[in-house]
């Protein structure tokens, strides 16, 4: 934490997996006097309490929930976040922020019909460690690492997906979708796994929809 006027720091938390192969890679979160912060590898969640006078103090921990890239969302008092693992199962979390504890967790996976070298195959899709973006009131929009894109109504009771679509098929999509007057923005970082697209920058017209 640092006195921008002061230039000064303030306190200091020290949070990162004790294994070289770590991902410190998301932001931390405020929520009031309360900091989240959160990375995989074994190293979880935690909330770190500020006090007035600039202490820094751990609250809370989830060791089983981090995340690599996503930042959680907050909404309504609530946090709202990805929980997966990479190409495969994920599900979506809504946390209580002062106390860590999970409102709801919602596991979401389907199967999906697709050809490959002109045969119909059955292959199992899931949120992997999408990323989240917010829309507007309960709404939400998930990338999976995998380029399925999923419209979402998130509650504290739990998520419903509303519309699901291929955007690509081409994994460690990490980049967060990014919408800017209506236009949506999504990076694929891989070349396709079924067909010739190679990687790149794709936007979508969401206006009037």
């Amino acid at each position: 934490m640092i006195d921008p006027v002061a230039r000064q720091t303030v306190a200091t938390f020290p949070f990162r997996s004790r294994r070289y192969e770590s991902v410190n890679g998301v932001g931390p979160v405020a929520v009031d006097s309360t900091v989240v912060l959160t990375s995989s590898y074994s190293t979880g969640t935690v909330g770190v309490a500020i006090a007035e006078h600039g202490a820094a103090t751990r609250s809370w921990q989830a060791r089983r929930l981090g995340i690599e890239f996503s930042a959680p969302i907050i909404h309504d008092g609530n946090l709202y976040l990805v929980d997966g693992v990479r190409d495969r199962s994920g599900a979506i979390v809504c946390l209580d922020p002062a106390t860590g504890k999970e409102r709801s967790r919602t596991e979401i996976d389907w199967d999906d019909q697709v050809e490959i070298r002109g045969k119909q195959r059955t292959l199992s899709c899931g949120l992997g460690t999408g990323s989240l973006l917010h829309i507007g009131g309960n709404r939400f929009l998930c990338l999976t690492d995998n380029g399925h894109l999923l419209r979402l109504r998130c509650t504290p009771t739990g998520a419903e997906v509303l519309d699901r679509v291929s955007l690509f098929r081409a994994g460690e999509t990490w980049t967060p979708l990014v919408l800017s007057h209506g236009l949506l923005y999504a990076c694929q970082n891989r070349r396709e796994k079924i067909g010739d697209e190679p990687r790149r920058l794709l936007c979508y017209d969401l206006r009037g929809r």
